[in-house]
């Protein structure tokens, strides 16, 4: 029969285990209720970063699929494209079908001259842009023109795949591999706030996920939903409650699948090209803020550096620019992270002189390695 003493005891225990588990079923579903209600009153709650996992590696958040999926369901402020693209989730001005772009009937003749990447290549609407400044220079614009292939909020893999559908609507264009560093992370993700291709490495070998692209978006998030048990465990781990940080091991790991697929797109991309012959260089858009921590910039440079391949890496023109006594941030980026009108120019400059002049563009190369090692010397101090 047992003791009745440790009988009373287990009995007592096992009543306050279910008490506390009906007790937190009961306070998720009330939550749950006021969390996805249309009600004002709790909109306060309907913030994806308090309830998605998010990675912060120092130099910014990394985001999953978990938050563009919350951003969706709370009622972001940017809605997903009605017509997405099958392969790319969006295209913008550029043609659904051909991609060619709608700027390309003023070549007239002359060489295209093709920039791809995301925002920062499209610009900010508070600056002038790189055709519009490379296109009325008299030197650049009689031989060559510039169609700007940067479409906001793409990934590198986006870009990779833009390039390779749409390159082949001109003949012997120079190319521009450009990208920022910060869209490395996207890559992984298969939402961003439309649906887009997800990049993963299997067996070696970069695949594509997150496809078909759903025509209707909301056939999309319907059937893929955020997978997330208690939402109210998700409130209090991402809240200033939470005294245990990120665990390092889930950080790196995150990290690495980063470094792994970017590594591939990239080395893929570039070899390509050279296969192809094409005329191409990289234009690499380093971030101006959060870089103290940043394993962003040596992981790009290194992969560039290995492959040989000519690039402009945007800081160093920074770095060279003597226009102003003082440094100020906002010289150069705006507030909205982008270029200013006055780097684009710098960097519009630097085009220029890749594009037209082989000689500059082969001591570039020379002066890259050069700034690498030097950089690289000062990291293993």
């Amino acid at each position: 029969m047992g003791n009745p003493r440790i009988r009373h005891r287990l009995l007592n225990l096992i009543l306050v285990t279910v008490t506390v588990a009906i007790s937190l079923v009961l306070a998720e579903m009330l939550f749950r209720m006021m969390l996805f209600s249309k009600s004002d009153v709790s909109k306060f709650l309907r913030k994806p970063e308090y309830y998605a996992k998010i990675y912060n590696d120092h130099a910014t958040d990394i985001y999953t699929d978990e938050y563009w999926k919350l951003y969706y369901k709370f009622g972001g402020e940017y809605l997903p494209p009605k017509n997405p693209h099958p392969l790319l989730g969006w295209t913008y001005e550029i043609d659904h079908e051909s991609l060619v772009h709608p700027d390309a009937v003023n070549l007239n003749g002359r060489r295209a001259v093709l920039l791809y990447g995301d925002s920062f290549s499209n610009c900010s609407p508070k600056s002038v842009c790189f055709e519009n400044i490379l296109n009325v220079d008299p030197e650049f614009s009689e031989g060559h023109y510039l169609l700007n292939y940067g479409i906001g909020g793409y990934c590198v893999g986006q870009i990779s795949l833009l390039l390779e559908n749409s390159k082949k609507n001109y003949q012997k264009p120079v190319i521009i591999f450009g990208f920022m560093d910060r869209d490395v992370e996207r890559s992984i993700l298969t939402v961003r706030i439309g649906q887009k291709p997800g990049f993963a490495v299997r067996n070696d070998s970069l695949i594509i996920t997150g496809l078909p692209i759903e025509p209707n978006p909301e056939d999309f998030f319907r059937k893929n939903p955020p997978k997330i048990t208690s939402y109210l465990y998700r409130k209090f781990v991402n809240s200033k409650l939470n005294i245990f940080p990120t665990s390092k091991r889930k950080m790196n790991k995150v990290i690495q699948e980063i470094k792994d697929v970017n590594e591939k797109i990239l080395v893929n991309t570039i070899r390509d090209l050279r296969n192809d012959g094409d005329d191409f260089f990289v234009l690499v858009f380093q971030a101006m803020y959060g870089v103290e921590h940043d394993w962003r910039n040596m992981y790009i440079r290194e992969i560039l550096e290995k492959e040989g391949v000519p690039y402009i890496w945007t800081k160093d023109l920074v770095d060279r620019d003597t226009t102003y006594k003082e440094y100020n941030l906002r010289d150069w980026e705006l507030d909205d992270g982008h270029p200013t009108t006055h780097f684009n120019q710098l960097i519009a400059a630097e085009i220029k002189k890749f594009v037209l002049d082989s000689t500059y563009r082969e001591e570039a190369v020379k002066q890259n390695t050069r700034i690498y090692l030097i950089q690289k010397g000062l990291q293993n101090q």
